[in-house]
């Protein structure tokens, strides 16, 4: 009788640990609200010598938050970098509705959470039904397991040929670490 009750507890256990982890994968395939935000280009002093009349570079980011709010935290940081840089930031959630032109900006920057080794569906199909090429791209992933890269392969692999790409997973405290590497310069090459 109690190995029977075991098996039973064990089986409840399962069922509500994978309703528990399908709740996450769900979560990766829900439209977020579009809330597009337009962050002006600020010059750095190094720049201030630069004609003022140019017009600043444009930068388009779309990232799916996670579900406790870090990866829109990791936006912010790096819509502010390429503030800081001279582009002018459009921020947004990936939608189908959404009307962007990739081939209209000159750095495009997608971020995604990480969830049961998958990334955002919808950034995915953003991506594909826009199709861009000589632009650089740059993914960012926030997940459980930094070293463990599948999700920013996942969504290389929807980016089409002939752009640049630079990506990095990180992990929710790295901040710090996203600072340091935007500050590599590496996604303004």
């Amino acid at each position: 009788m109690l190995g029977w009750i075991l098996k039973v507890a064990a089986l409840a256990v399962l069922v509500a640990v994978l309703l528990y982890l399908r709740s996450y994968y769900a979560f990766l395939r829900r439209p977020q609200k579009p809330d597009e935000k337009v962050l002006p280009a600020r010059r750095r002093e190094a720049q201030a010598d630069q004609a003022l009349e140019a017009a600043p570079k444009k930068a388009l980011l779309l990232y799916q938050d996670s579900r406790h709010g870090t990866l829109g935290r990791m936006a912010q940081i790096v819509a502010e970098d390429m503030c800081a840089n001279g582009y002018e930031v459009t921020m947004n959630h990936p939608s189908s509705k959404l009307q962007y032109d990739p081939m209209d900006y000159d750095l495009l920057a997608f971020g995604s959470p990480a969830y049961l080794g998958a990334a955002s569906k919808l950034l995915a199909d953003f991506i594909k039904a826009n199709p861009f090429t000589h632009k650089m791209v740059f993914v960012f992933v926030t997940g459980l397991t930094p070293e463990d890269k599948r999700e920013i392969l996942q969504l290389r692999e929807t980016i089409p040929k002939h752009n640049r790409f630079v990506g990095i997973k990180l992990h929710k405290r790295d901040e710090n670490r996203l600072k340091e590497f935007l500050a590599e310069g590496k996604i303004y090459q």
